[in-house]
């Protein structure tokens, strides 16, 4: 009786809390406003993210160090039972049709209906993740469509600002906008190119006989990231990533003038990841999302315990890395935990031996959390949780457990003094 009394004292207080902007955390995310959706949220965060809760279901040792700053473990409390991001297969949801628990959408026919199925998946999808939702080469998916259709960049630029506007919309948890990225390859993996373009669920070609209608479909996009909403306001997603590899066109001879539209939206507005395919090799690095790049041939080096045969011998014939999709369906992280580094370099104070012991004892923990969290995502996946991603994706053997690093160069500036 004194724990319900004691809660819902807790309660009032936290609702004032919010109401009056007490609380530093009710403004601490800069993409959630005030909402009902928000007050649920900072409810939730201030209720589950308590050292007595996550006792319940992580490591003493790690929970000590996350409440103690020498390690942070991201998206808490949502983490206790979603993963962290995720790349889909645009190309398997173009086949199969938007298929969910309430609704099932046939193959789109059409490029509208294209784009609308990828905005309804995304926010559908953001609902089972805690971070961002990636597909891959949208431009040149939907240029088999627009070859289909012959649609005017007219009507192109309508539908992508349908796209647009849609996609940012606070339609997650928390009243905010679905954290999403797509990538805009045009002709700079050639292996890409060599994969299936689809319409109507039907395969109709490869991707590579498109790239005309992937360089319009290119330019009404950004002409439109460059505009802004109605007010000017830059649009936060999707945030497209950029190949920049030895085929980019730098000089502007082959996209149409494409490449400047890229750089002016990037001046004005920042709007684009640049992936340097310069500096590694871009079939096997793929950009997720907030400075997540992976490395997909290291999956594929893994012996995965997995059931299903298909994706098995997907690997096997996969000799060469692909992308983001050489792992089928996609691969992504599971979850992120963060070392405290300027921490470390204090402690160490100039003792070498010491600060490795200190990082070494750091990583094992932040492992063991996502050991954890992986064990409970298997279980969430199977109890009927991720609806969604149990159809498009079915497992987690592609996705990183992710140990994140901040405070470098303050780390070097307090080791030596």
């Amino acid at each position: 009786m004194k724990a319900e009394l004691d809660m819902n004292d807790e309660v009032v207080a936290l609702e004032k809390a919010y109401y009056d902007k007490i609380d530093w955390e009710v403004q601490e995310n800069a993409n959630i406003d005030i909402s009902y959706g928000g007050f649920v949220k900072f409810l939730l965060d201030k209720l589950l993210k308590k050292e007595s809760v996550l006792l319940e279901y992580l490591p003493e040792k790690a929970v000590k160090m996350h409440f103690s700053g020498d390690i942070h473990i991201h998206k808490l409390p949502h983490s206790l039972y979603l993963p962290y991001c995720t790349g889909w297969s645009y190309r398997k949801l173009l086949l199969s049709g938007l298929v969910t628990p309430t609704m099932v959408s046939k193959p789109p026919k059409h490029a509208d209906t294209a784009v609308s199925q990828l905005v309804s998946f995304f926010c559908t999808a953001a609902q089972e993740w805690t971070g961002a939702q990636a597909v891959s080469a949208f431009d040149l998916h939907l240029a088999a469509f627009i070859k289909h259709d012959k649609p005017s960049p007219k009507a192109v630029k309508q539908m992508l600002q349908r796209m647009l506007f849609d996609l940012n919309y606070p339609t997650r948890i928390g009243f905010q906008s679905a954290f999403t990225n797509i990538t805009v390859l045009l002709d700079t993996n050639k292996q890409f190119l060599e994969e299936d373009a689809v319409v109507a669920g039907r395969v109709v070609g490869k991707l590579e006989d498109n790239l005309d209608e992937a360089i319009m479909v290119s330019k009404e996009l950004f002409k439109l990231l460059i505009e802004g909403d109605a007010l000017g306001q830059p649009f936060s997603f999707p945030i497209p990533t950029l190949m920049v590899t030895k085929n980019f066109d730098w000089n502007g001879s082959k996209w149409d003038g494409l490449t400047d539209l890229f750089f002016e939206a990037l001046s004005k507005r920042g709007s684009a990841y640049l992936l340097n395919g310069n500096a590694a090799e871009v079939e096997s690095l793929f950009s997720m999302c907030c400075r997540l790049t992976l490395d997909v041939e290291k999956v594929k080096n893994f012996e995965l315990n997995s059931a299903l045969e298909d994706v098995e011998e997907e690997l096997r014939k996969s000799r060469g890395a692909r992308g983001l999709w050489a792992v089928p369906d996609a691969t992504g992280s599971i979850g992120v935990v963060t070392i405290n580094l300027p921490r470390i370099g204090v402690l160490a104070n100039g003792d070498w031996e010491k600060l490795l012991s200190l990082l070494d004892e750091r990583i094992d923990v932040a492992r063991d959390v996502l050991k954890v969290w992986r064990g409970r995502y298997k279980q969430s996946l199977a109890r009927g949780l991720m609806p969604l991603t149990k159809r498009y994706l079915g497992h987690f053997n592609g996705h990183y457990s992710t140990v994140g690093l901040v405070g470098l160069p303050e780390a070097v500036a307090n080791f030596i003094g």
